[in-house]
């Protein structure tokens, strides 16, 4: 992206969210078209505006009889340029618009305001539950950290940080919540069941889907099934609804609890 579109530099090694220090204003060209030539002048303008999320690139004119197209300064240099005949210096000017944390996305904010060598190298979704594992040198900035990803991931409920590694026999770990509601009761939705969890009591690996529908695959209705590390029931909803024989049990009580909800639910 242009740098003159990224968020402010004085952002950088925010660890207090401040809504404000995004706003940047900034001095883009504009080009007044008639409205009757609008169709066929988006055509080629379309490459040339400015792509923000939340921003309206073609606008109306205080002219009645027209629209603005605001463009980005790092693609345009010269109505000469667009091979239209109707576009001419005359219909060029520049103008000041107030860029601000609306229109970057979670990714954006985040490499603007974390330290250059050391970024956010990924998240899991979980339902409305978005998980973090947080390295040590980002630990000071987990608020904001937080805080970004609340407010940018669409359906994000909660923000949790592992604080620990998984070393108890249900394989759950320690957690924090660092942004959003503390229940992390949630629903996902897996190889078309959805499956209700509690991501405080149980196990639930959302780069696992992939293995979990190789082995669904090689299943047929009658097939019986074993399932002796059932969680919540990945491995056993969608084999049952494919009519196979499913005998499944966990060694975490909150995972059979949760399973048999999910069985419940397996024909809806």
């Amino acid at each position: 992206m242009n740098a003159l579109l990224l968020p402010p530099d004085d952002v950088r090694g925010m660890k207090v969210f401040k809504i404000d220090k995004f706003k940047k204003p900034i001095t883009v060209p504009v080009i007044a078209i008639d409205k009757i030539n609008v169709e066929t002048a988006n055509k080629v303008l379309k490459n040339y505006i400015i792509k923000l999320r939340n921003f309206k690139s073609i606008r109306a004119s205080s002219n009645n009889g027209q629209c603005v197209f605001l463009l980005d300064p790092a693609k345009f240099s010269s109505c000469d340029d667009l091979g239209l005949a109707y576009v001419t210096d005359e219909n060029l000017d520049y103008t000041t618009v107030e860029l601000g944390y609306d229109n970057w996305n979670h990714d954006d904010i985040l490499k603007a305001v974390l330290p250059e060598q050391s970024m956010l190298s990924s998240y899991s979704v979980v339902g409305s539950v978005l998980h973090v594992n947080l390295k040590s040198e980002l630990l000071e900035y987990k608020s904001i950290i937080g805080q970004i990803l609340h407010d940018k991931i669409k359906g994000c409920k909660s923000v949790v940080n592992k604080i620990d590694t998984i070393n108890n026999v249900f394989r759950n770990f320690e957690y924090e919540v660092i942004c959003g509601s503390s229940d992390l009761r949630t629903t996902v939705k897996e190889n078309n069941c959805l499956f209700d969890l509690d991501f405080s009591e149980v196990y639930w690996n959302p780069r696992l889907c992939t293995e979990h529908e190789r082995i669904l695959q090689q299943l047929c209705s009658g097939d019986v099934l074993y399932d002796v590390f059932a969680g919540i029931g990945p491995f056993s909803v969608p084999a049952a609804k494919k009519k196979c024989i499913v005998l499944a049990n966990d060694l975490n009580p909150k995972c059979c609890k949760w399973l048999t909800v999910n069985k419940k639910k397996k024909s809806h």
